[in-house]
């Protein structure tokens, strides 16, 4: 799990999700499990920790991404390539301090954004 902090009482963890292999009796990392597969986005959560808020990104395979943050308005854009959104949710209302929602899209083919929207 890679945790990028950000000022403003806001924190980013991004993951790769463990997969339980029927038969086998333990959990492989989606890295390898899920090689033949395109990485894909399969949850977004919000939660609080401590006095942060924490958005947690999980999916399968490699998540390579570039964070970047824009104003006008305040919004952290989290690009994925070659990645692809696999859940129904493309927005996420939130009540926790500094996120006002999170949305979720396929900015291109072979690109996953996820945009925290800030208050």
């Amino acid at each position: 799990m890679r945790i990028i902090r950000n000022t403003g009482g806001l924190a980013l963890a991004i993951s790769a999700a463990m997969l339980c292999m029927p038969g086998l009796g333990h959990a492989a990392s989606a890295d390898t499990a899920g090689a033949s597969k395109a990485p894909a986005i399969q949850q977004v959560r919000l939660s609080k920790n401590g006095a942060d808020t924490q958005v947690n990104v999980t999916g399968t395979g490699t998540l390579d991404y570039h964070v970047t943050r824009l104003s006008h308005p305040e919004r952290i854009v989290i690009d994925f390539s070659g990645s692809h959104i696999q859940t129904a949710e493309r927005t996420i209302k939130s009540s926790l301090d500094p996120v006002k929602d999170v949305r979720l899209a396929q900015f291109s083919d072979d690109v996953a954004r996820v945009v925290i929207d800030l208050r």
